[in-house]
């Protein structure tokens, strides 16, 4: 049996400063919500982001159904 000092038995002891480190540089990077104080900006922009693909899947509909059907025969 091998003995583990009381230190090494908990690996969020080692793993601990690493966590923190990272948590703290990611809110720097990141921002927090607080930091947001206009939400409609927000979901104006996540639409504009996301109008173009849906728009192109409305128009090109029939080629993803005629893509699916065709993959999925067997043989």
């Amino acid at each position: 049996m091998i003995w583990i000092g009381p230190a090494l038995s908990n690996p969020h002891l080692l793993i601990a400063p690493y966590v923190r480190r990272e948590a703290v540089l990611s809110s720097r990077i990141e921002g927090t919500r607080a930091d947001i104080s206009d939400w409609g900006l927000v979901f104006a922009a996540s639409l504009i982001s996301v109008a173009p693909i849906l728009l192109l899947f409305i128009f090109l509909q029939k080629y993803f159904i005629k893509g699916m059907v065709t993959g999925a025969v067997k043989g």
